[in-house]
């Protein structure tokens, strides 16, 4: 479980797409949901703030771990960042690219879900 939020080793795409549509979606989805005139109290905001601070670490963990797999470095991570591309190229980079076979700098091979 603390594995999730590492950002060192490697992740496959597997574990990648799981992450990002466990997590990432519903988060998407809470958002494209709310109603603009929605008001918030101050225990929502902290609990959601909460609950985003966990997902963003979740998702850029597993994203950093998988583009170890790929064979990058983290700082391309800061490639997703560029409006409008960065993150269709995070996608197909993580998302449907093979990652390395073997080992790497990064670790001995990518974990498989069970």
């Amino acid at each position: 479980m603390l594995r999730l939020f590492s950002f060192f080793s490697r992740a496959s795409r597997a574990e990648w797409w799981v992450i990002y549509l466990v997590v990432g979606v519903p988060i998407w989805l809470g958002k494209e949901g709310t109603p603009d005139d929605y008001k918030p109290g101050a225990l929502a905001i902290v609990l959601l703030a909460a609950i985003i601070i966990v997902a963003a670490w979740l998702l850029i963990a597993v994203s950093i771990r998988r583009l170890h797999d790929r064979g990058m470095k983290w700082t391309y991570f800061l490639l997703s960042l560029i409006p409008g591309i960065g993150g269709g190229w995070l996608a197909v980079e993580c998302g449907f690219l093979p990652g390395t076979a073997g080992p790497n700098e990064f670790g001995p091979y990518s974990y498989r879900l069970a």
